[in-house]
């Protein structure tokens, strides 16, 4: 069973965050972000302790829960790691559906 926690983002049973968009823009990375906020609020962390993880600021980690900055892509996977996340892409044309690898797991599979 998948519970809604917001606008665009899906929280299943097994607490597992789902962010689908339909179309790219600020408000992927507002859903990104409050998902990836919720985990770490699920774990009972601190934004500074995501900070010192990740070896950067807690302003910078409260700018991107709060979507004011524009992340790349690195510091998107560096967050979902150190909050004990699993960070899952997917391409998908329309027909077909392409998963890029998350490279912190141990064993490269999405």
């Amino acid at each position: 069973m998948i519970a809604s926690s917001g606008a665009g983002v899906r929280r299943g049973g097994d607490g597992v965050y789902e962010v689908r968009a339909r179309r790219v823009g600020v408000g992927l990375l507002a859903q990104l972000a409050a998902a990836l906020g919720a985990a770490r609020r699920a774990r009972e962390m601190r934004q500074g302790d995501v900070a010192l993880i990740m070896g950067t600021s807690q302003s910078c980690v409260s700018d991107f829960e709060r979507a004011k900055a524009n992340p790349q892509l690195d510091f998107v996977a560096r967050y979902a790691a150190a909050v004990g996340a699993r960070l899952t892409v997917a391409v998908s044309d329309g027909g077909s559906e392409s998963l890029i690898p998350d490279p912190s797991s141990e064993d490269g599979q999405p």
